[in-house]
């Protein structure tokens, strides 16, 4: 090979320059900026979701355990002493038991008159007011 053949005009020697440039580095911090925005959306509606998820099975819960209380009572002292034995907090009003918890509210209202059918019934709400269950009629036959 001729000597003109060998170099044509391009230069081979190596860069001396180490490291990222400027733009390199910016564009960098850019895409890793957009990738923790993105993953900290996702992380943030999930934790949300989790935890509204978390409280309306508390509530539904609490719901289920006070129906279950109210079956087997045979009066409304039994059945406050056994609702405050499956949830603590519990507040008489007037005639409904009333629990108010961070996210969300059960009022219960019962009834054992003397002669015929006891009722229950019941309503969970969120902090806004969304219903969570409702009980709108459990009846049951009081033993004489």
């Amino acid at each position: 090979m001729s000597k003109g053949l060998k170099n044509r005009g391009i230069n081979r020697r190596k860069s001396s320059k180490k490291g990222m440039t400027i733009i390199e580095t910016v564009i960098s911090l850019a895409v890793i900026a957009i990738v923790s925005f993105t993953a900290i959306g996702f992380i943030k509606r999930f934790s949300d979701v989790n935890a509204k998820m978390i409280y309306e099975t508390d509530a539904r819960l609490t719901v289920e355990n006070a129906l279950e209380c109210f079956k087997y009572a045979e009066d409304e002292t039994q059945f406050f002493n056994a609702l405050n034995l499956t949830r603590s907090g519990f507040v008489r009003q007037g005639g409904s038991y009333i629990l108010e918890d961070y996210n969300y509210t059960v009022v219960i209202a019962v009834s054992f008159p003397p002669e015929g059918a006891a009722s229950f019934t019941c309503h969970a709400t969120n902090s806004s007011g969304r219903v969570i269950v409702s009980v709108t009629s459990y009846t049951k036959e009081v033993a004489a």
